[in-house]
């Protein structure tokens, strides 16, 4: 489960919502962002194998309203493959379907290819340097832009408990906004096998 509890957007033009009439005054404006779901399904384990191979399957959850600016009232459906090998670091590659709603059209949705890449440096057993890109293409429209993005960051744990904070650069012509991101996670099992 992942999501964002606050975000923060400074408004330097208003227009009305393309789905509503009504618009937030506030200026920042702030709201919850969308949050997702996942699963992943170990496929191949690097071990036993060259690479480890699984599948993710998750769903986006709008939380975030269309009239503060910070979303688009609309639920997506994603799938990917992903694909792990350890050499001088770790590699990570996702690529996959994103089954996104159209905000513009009722009984609507777009499918684009999403993808992501990290390569994380080791610079102790507990900190890693961290390198990532991820976005999205296919459909380019109103509520459904391409995206992409580049982070770069450490990613710090404390037994089950870590924290990240990626400084980021987003690079699609419909977002070329800057900042940083900090997350914190918990990881447990959910069940042995």
């Amino acid at each position: 489960m992942d999501g964002t509890l606050l975000n923060i957007l400074n408004v330097t033009k208003r227009e009305s919502a393309f789905n509503s009439i009504r618009t937030t005054h506030k200026n920042p404006t702030t709201d919850v962002g969308d949050f997702s779901v996942w699963t992943k399904i170990g496929v191949l384990n690097e071990y036993s194998s060259d690479i480890s191979v699984s599948i993710r399957f998750g769903i986006q959850l709008p939380n975030a309203s269309n009239e503060s600016g910070l979303g688009i009232d609309e639920m997506n459906f994603f799938s990917s493959l992903l694909l792990e090998k350890h050499i001088a670091g770790k590699w990570t590659l996702n690529i996959g379907l994103g089954i996104l709603g159209d905000p513009t059209q009722f009984s609507s949705q777009h499918d684009v290819c999403i993808y992501a890449f990290e390569y994380s440096v080791p610079m102790s057993t507990s900190a890693f340097l961290l390198f990532q890109t991820a976005g999205r293409f296919g459909h380019n429209g109103i509520g459904v832009q391409r995206l992409a993005n580049g982070k770069v960051g450490i990613e710090k744990s404390f037994g089950n408990i870590g924290v990240k904070l990626l400084g980021v650069a987003n690079f699609s012509p419909a977002d070329n906004a800057k900042g940083a991101e900090l997350s914190f996670f918990y990881l447990f099992p959910a069940f042995n096998l």
